[in-house]
């Protein structure tokens, strides 16, 4: 019976709290997160870039330059998952690719495709 009682009076409190909690995020955000934008000026979006290109270039042996980022956004609650979508030149065609970059130990390159 005080077992019961127990887990009544923790219900009472915790939701209440958990109503708050998702009133705060202004009843958007989902429990399995979203993507948002970022910033692709700045260095660290740049250098995932040009991680991206690199470890395209070796998986799929072509030559491809990184000339920048055009597009980013992060997943979030997660931040260490990126899609970009970043400029490369091919033997002098530029061309726009999107590439997704994980950036838990070690950094990893999970997709790269040309952007239609």
């Amino acid at each position: 019976m005080r077992t019961h009682q127990s887990t009544l009076l923790l219900l009472l409190v915790l939701l209440p709290l958990l109503a708050a909690v998702a009133a705060a995020g202004g009843g958007r955000r989902s429990l399995a997160g979203e993507w948002q934008p970022i910033d692709v000026s700045s260095t660290h979006v740049r250098e995932l870039g040009a991680f991206a290109v690199g470890e395209h270039n070796t998986e799929a042996k072509t030559l491809l330059s990184f000339r920048g980022v055009v597009s980013g956004e992060t997943y979030l609650p997660d931040p260490t998952r990126y899609r970009l979508v970043v400029e490369a030149d091919d033997n002098g065609v530029v061309g726009k690719y999107a590439a997704e970059v994980w950036e838990q130990f070690p950094r990893r390159l999970v997709s790269f495709k040309p952007v239609a």
